[in-house]
């Protein structure tokens, strides 16, 4: 007998069970997918708050909000994502309580207003750090948009003659470090970093230096000039008869010999023969140097003549990140001239990484206003608003040919390269201008943020010209330090009212962040807070109620212009520059709330800690050179530098 009820296929009821579980699978992969294409850094971060894997890293500050987030926009206080909302005060961004850091990729993921938001979300991860001082405070770390990397590390190493305070401890010093410092075991003594304006001004000559066996180059703090002894002139070959170098001065006795001091382009007809220190050495000193102040990232502004260039210190950063062993990113320059060997390594390596960039030309148009070199207008010319050299007729020098300097402008223009140029003087800076507008007239509009590094002394017309163009500047406003020692008596007191006129650059450039703060290390410290407190305060020993008082600029413009606008200045301004999601988690916890101390007490902030990629690259609690120092027991001459500079007592002349 035939049951009319059909019997249940086990095939179909599989497949109707294993339809109930794959569906809701489907949806929920669907989901994932979704959220990781289109909202990583929200949505799918909340999904998956409840499991707090190990490589979320939540940090909190227990009392009050002591993040400082370099974020403007309006942003939900309850969401990791960037979108804007309804445009009240109370939800900005700015301050937070808190974030959380993807350790395996080295970015933020979360940012909380609220330290109760922290814990509602992430209460379950392992990694909590906790700032439990009502005084720290945490901020994006420093970009320096202007120093010399291995100089700066070869400088730690070589002859510390920047604060001496006489010619017989120059050469007290020197005789020292040749005999029983580093300089005991390399060929040739260097270093220096000199200034004569620390003791009075007479310039040295190569007798100051003669009483050593062995051939000296003593670098001026400035770059532009270099000191150096008979031994070195006889090995260079240079005699009464050598002729000045273009855009260079061989300086001569009242017989026309030598004195051993070499300006600009004259430098590198000894500069040459100087073997470099071991560069993989001098860039692990500067590396360490870096992020004890706070450092994260820094644009590498050249060699300054060294044989082999710029090129040849890219290639000893590219072995460095090969072997992993960059602690800071690097943004480096090669040498104007030499675009056309940068864009064949480009073609062998790619356009770079994270940690490694190479895609900026970098040149020199004049010279230093130390070295009365910068390129100032002639009285005859009567140029409006111009401050020409008050002591002599000199205009100072150009180190290119316009025809030269334009060709190759046009050029890199060509290979899409971002360029910068040194510029000091009024006259420097208005013809470049006057050439990177034509340049960029001869071409299709793009997104170039050429450069101009330094401007110390600009006319008020040619600032304005900055944005109508959309020049990006770098300052240094160190320099101011030692500058006005002897500004006014160069240019006059009225020239000295253009000089490092910071507040109308700032004001001229605030529609976009166009101005990027650079150390200029070697040439002076590095340390980020004695630069703030000198574009902030403006006090010189030479003028203790502030030099041009009136040019000084607020705490937040200058914490701006060292993060977000040095970002900026490198084209990283979205991944750089801010605690924000989906940014690079790079920070830094400094002992006091940079917002709430007397701005006097600016250049005395230290570095607690310091993290790039989200992980932890110095400790101050565990800096040898700090614990030496509050033991009291001796430090050499490379730890007493960075203790002097981290203390704010290095401040050069």
């Amino acid at each position: 007998m035939t049951s009319s009820k059909k019997e249940k296929n086990p095939q179909n009821s599989f497949s109707s069970t294993s339809q109930k579980f794959i569906t809701p699978i489907l949806i929920i992969i669907s989901l994932l997918v979704y959220f990781a294409l289109y909202n990583t850094h929200s949505n799918l971060n909340t999904l998956i708050t409840s499991l707090c894997p190990d490589h979320l890293h939540v940090f909190s500050v227990r009392n009050g909000k002591r993040v400082y987030t370099n974020i403007d926009e309006m942003m939900s206080s309850s969401s990791t994502s960037s979108s804007k909302t309804s445009a009240n005060p109370s939800q900005t961004m700015k301050w937070a309580q808190g974030f959380v850091v993807n350790e395996n990729t080295g970015r933020f993921v979360f940012v909380a207003k609220s330290r109760e938001e922290l814990v509602k979300k992430f209460g379950k991860c392992k990694k909590w750090t906790e700032l439990h001082s009502d005084e720290e405070m945490i901020m994006p770390s420093f970009i320096d948009a202007h120093l010399h990397i291995i100089l700066g590390g070869q400088s730690l190493l070589g002859a510390p003659l920047q604060n001496v305070q006489s010619k017989q401890e120059f050469m007290d010093v020197f005789r020292e470090y040749s005999v029983n410092g580093y300089g005991q075991h390399e060929p040739w003594i260097t270093g220096g970093y000199w200034s004569e304006s620390s003791w009075g001004g007479e310039i040295p000559t190569r007798h100051w230096i003669d009483h050593v066996d062995k051939p000296a180059f003593l670098m001026r703090m400035d770059g532009h000039s270099a000191l150096v002894n008979s031994k070195a002139l006889e090995l260079a070959g240079v005699t009464r008869d050598t002729p000045d170098p273009r855009g260079g001065t061989i300086v001569r006795d009242d017989d026309g010999e030598a004195t051993g001091l070499l300006k600009d382009k004259a430098i590198e007809l000894v500069y040459k023969f100087v073997p470099p220190l071991n560069e993989d050495k001098a860039l692990d000193v500067a590396m360490e140097h870096a992020v004890r102040f706070g450092i994260t990232s820094v644009h590498h502004m050249g060699a300054l003549g060294k044989v082999g260039g710029a090129m040849a210190e890219l290639r000893t950063y590219k072995k460095a990140e090969i072997e992993n062993r960059l602690k800071f990113r690097i943004r480096t320059s090669i040498e104007l001239k030499n675009m056309h060997q940068l864009k064949e390594f480009i073609e062998e390596y790619g356009t770079g990484s994270d940690w490694l960039r190479y895609d900026m030309l970098k040149e020199f148009f004049d010279g230093s206003l130390g070295s009365k070199t910068a390129l100032q207008y002639s009285r005859e010319e009567n140029v409006p608003d111009s401050n020409p050299y008050i002591d002599t007729e000199e205009v100072g020098l150009q180190v290119h040919d316009d025809n030269e300097l334009l060709d190759w402008l046009r050029e890199a223009e060509k290979l899409k390269f971002q360029v910068a140029i040194h510029a000091i003087g009024e006259k420097a800076i208005d013809k470049l201008v006057d050439m990177y507008e034509q340049v960029f007239k001869e071409n299709p509009s793009r997104d170039r943020r050429w450069r101009i590094e330094h401007v110390q002394q600009s006319r008020p017309q040619t600032r304005k010209r900055f944005a109508e163009l959309g020049i990006a500047v770098c300052i240094n406003p160190t320099h101011l330090l030692f500058d006005s020692a002897y500004a006014a008596s160069y240019v006059g007191e009225k020239g000295c009212k253009n000089l490092y006129a910071f507040d109308t650059l700032f004001d001229s450039l605030k529609a976009k962040p166009l101005v990027s703060i650079g150390s200029d290390w070697f040439v002076s410290p590095l340390n980020p807070l004695l630069a703030i407190d000198a574009a902030v305060n403006r006090i010189t020993e030479s003028h203790p109620d502030g030099f041009n008082p009136e040019a000084r600029v607020s705490l937040e413009q200058v914490i701006k212009a060292y993060t977000l606008g040095s970002a900026y200045a490198g084209f990283n301004e979205n991944q750089l520059g801010r605690i924000k999601p989906g940014y690079l988690a790079d920070f830094v916890v400094l002992n006091k709330n940079l917002f709430e101390i007397e701005k006097t007490e600016l250049k005395n902030v230290v570095v607690q800690k310091t993290f790039v990629h989200g992980r932890c690259v110095y400790s101050r609690e565990e800096d040898p050179q700090v614990r030496q120092r509050m033991s009291g027991e001796n430090s050499t001459d490379l730890e007493l530098k960075i203790i002097e500079e981290t203390s704010g007592a290095a401040v050069m002349e």
